[in-house]
């Protein structure tokens, strides 16, 4: 994970209030290609309500 984004998983874990405006930018080809490799390949695809 990014260092961007570790730091805003801390920052939202420890402030729960805290509501973030803008993480488009964070989004990059890279870092969803890391998250698409870490998916549970036999899961079911949709979300739970």
């Amino acid at each position: 994970m990014p260092t961007s984004l570790r730091g805003m998983a801390e920052k939202a874990a420890l402030r729960k209030e805290h509501r973030f405006q803008n993480l488009t930018n964070e989004l990059t080809p890279k870092y969803l290609k890391w998250c698409r490799q870490r998916l549970n390949k036999k899961s079911a695809p949709g979300a739970d309500p």
